[in-house]
């Protein structure tokens, strides 16, 4: 196809070619809508977000690398608001609706696909690969001309019938209505558990990226270990660890980056990253880098100090442990849920057998579990459905998943005589691609306590 318009270039910001000639990206995107299309028996609409990041909210500024619906963003790599996808399989037709393309935002935001002229659905088409383009406000009457006894599938989260609760659902029910209205016999289905299980397992492409993300990753936290006995608070040590983030990927964080120290560790989802850090407490850091459409997602815990208490390291060596089973159960037919009950059924024994058949006492806020060890990762950094219904099917080949397993409590043991009570909140993280006979750790970001301690007493100034 050639291209009529601006230079491709121009465009990966609201097309995201995973890394790949835009020509190999446009057939990449077209592969995984044929898919899409073998497998229906009914029409798909997919719908994009209306509003970006920084929504309708004047004061509510956030940046947006990338921000589309994910299953969008799969099957087509356009990342910009107001946009549409139809798959019939009966046609095989695929048509792109989009928003009347305007200069006066693109004059404030960039470059926009857009509908409204000859000339700009063919440069859509020359973009995109999609040759059907229309404008967004037909969607209606032409999904009535169309559908006549079949019904329609949408994409929502929930798959349990509880669409009253579900964001999605909350964001298609404008949409919906209007279809409604226009067909008030209309019948839709869910077609998210399909997508999902197309998404979900990785290709060369996602795989490599996500490879890459996490060598990114690492080199920051590294990064960070060097300077970070100068951090006198957690907002410093936050600061450049997303700083070395940002130098490394113009696509930014998988997500808000975690840096808590001592006992605000013990918060699951900490979002302060402000308090002082004391030189005998420890740093967690929950970060990854987004490579493309790729997320890596890495927790590493490190004395602020370059030293541990021997308490410290009693538990970090427990955490590691149980990585390491995590490891070996972790392939293909296992479910994370057995991968999960395995888990914690582990750390709970290393804890009765090292802390309290020594007399210790460990007092932890929660019974058994303080949360999965593991979720999928891809497309978003939690993927799948956000229920996590998929904890209990059988992982295949092409799954990538998290082993995060953590200590979060209140721990007093004797150790060589001397008494140490501390709250702990201890999480090591890693990324696993499942493989045919197993998995693959994707995640190189130094690990070993004492390889830790010895970068951060290094970085120590003179």
């Amino acid at each position: 196809m050639t291209l009529l318009f601006a230079s491709e270039s121009a465009y990966d910001g609201v097309f995201i070619s995973d890394g790949l000639p835009f020509a190999q990206a446009r057939d990449r995107y077209q592969a995984r809508r044929n898919w899409v299309l073998d497998q229906l028996d009914h029409p798909l609409l997919l719908i994009g977000p209306t509003h970006g990041p920084s929504g309708t909210y004047p004061w509510a500024h956030i940046h947006r690398t990338v921000f589309q619906d994910p299953y969008l963003l799969y099957l087509t790599g356009i990342n910009q608001t107001g946009v549409a996808l139809w798959l019939d399989p009966r046609e095989r037709e695929t048509v792109l609706f989009l928003p009347k393309k305007n200069p006066k935002l693109e004059f404030w935001e960039g470059l926009q696909l857009g509908s409204g002229s000859a000339d700009a659905l063919a440069e859509a088409s020359s973009i995109t690969g999609i040759p059907a383009v229309l404008p967004h406000t037909v969607i209606g009457n032409w999904v009535k001309t169309r559908l006549s006894d079949r019904p329609l599938g949408l994409i929502w989260n929930t798959t349990k019938g509880r669409r009253r609760m579900d964001q999605t659902w909350q964001d298609i029910l404008p949409i919906y209505r209007t279809l409604k209205r226009l067909n008030p016999g209309l019948t839709i289905v869910n077609d998210a558990p399909t997508m999902w299980a197309q998404r979900l397992v990785m290709d060369a492409v996602d795989i490599e990226n996500l490879r890459i993300a996490n060598t990114l990753s690492a080199d920051a936290y590294l990064a960070l270990l060097h300077r970070l006995s100068t951090c006198k608070n957690e907002h410093t040590a936050w600061a450049i660890l997303d700083h070395e983030i940002a130098i490394r990927s113009l696509f930014g964080t998988s997500f808000p980056s975690i840096v808590a120290g001592g006992k605000n560790a013990a918060i699951l989802h900490y979002t302060k990253n402000n308090e002082p850090l004391s030189p005998t407490s420890l740093l967690l850091t929950d970060f990854g880098v987004r490579w493309h459409a790729m997320h890596a997602d890495v927790t590493r815990t490190a004395p602020a100090c370059g030293h541990y208490t021997p308490l410290q390291r009693l538990v970090i060596d427990i955490v590691l442990m149980a990585q390491s089973e995590v490891q070996t159960h972790a392939k293909p037919g296992v479910s994370i849920k057995d991968i999960n009950d395995h888990c914690w059924a582990f750390i709970n024994r290393e804890l009765e057998r090292q802390v309290a058949k020594k007399g210790g006492t460990v007092r932890l806020p929660y019974s058994g579990a303080p949360h999965n060890v593991s979720h999928l990762l891809g497309h978003q950094v939690h993927d799948g459905d956000p229920s996590r219904e998929y904890r209990t099917r059988p992982l295949q080949a092409g799954n990538i998943i998290s082993n995060e397993p953590g200590i979060y409590g209140e721990i007093e043991l004797i150790i060589d005589g001397t008494r140490y009570h501390e709250t702990l909140g201890i999480r090591i993280e890693d990324d696993l691609l499942i493989t045919e006979t197993g998995c693959e750790n994707l995640t190189p970001c130094i690990k070993d306590p004492d390889a830790i301690a010895d970068e951060i007493r290094q970085g120590r100034p003179g």
